[in-house]
């Protein structure tokens, strides 16, 4: 079993600050982050360019096989496989809408050494950016992959 290595700062605490931004999605849709079976969590910033939404992750105990265990409202299903749930339309709260989907986001995807660099240190996230809109021309939904996810190191938004 390879256990987790955090900075020294993170040993107390294993808080970790995800933004998960929206780029290039359709206009008119509602987009929200799920928190438990049907909590909606609303952007904290939102543009005609982009939609962000800033939540925080546990981090527990290490699983059996090493990988890092993803707690708290927003985490979604067994703790071996991860995610956080972006809801876009009538999932979102919209009414009078044709869409109603889920994009799901593997917090297992994100590389470790961002997860390491960001835990427990209050001034620093990991960005997940997302591309909007399906071939479809609907918003995203189902599992996420790059290239229309990317993972990135930011400072935390104020």
């Amino acid at each position: 079993m390879t256990a987790i290595r955090l900075p020294h700062h993170a040993r107390t605490s294993h808080a970790l600050q995800l933004i998960l931004t929206l780029t290039a999605f359709p206009s008119g849709v509602l987009f929200a982050v799920q928190q438990g079976r049907d909590g909606l969590w609303p952007p904290y910033a939102a543009s005609a360019e982009s939609i962000s939404f800033a939540i925080t992750m546990d981090i527990g105990p290490a699983l059996a096989d090493g990988s890092f265990n993803f707690r708290g409202p927003f985490a979604q299903g067994t703790p071996a496989d991860r995610f956080v749930y972006v809801n876009s339309g009538g999932y979102a709260g919209q009414q009078n809408t044709p869409w109603e989907r889920r994009a799901k986001i593997q917090l297992g995807g994100i590389p470790r050494g961002l997860v390491e660099a960001a835990a427990g240190d209050p001034d620093r996230a990991i960005e997940g950016r997302i591309h909007g809109t399906m071939p479809d021309g609907g918003p995203v939904c189902a599992t996420v992959h790059p290239p229309l996810l990317h993972w990135q190191l930011v400072a935390r938004p104020r």
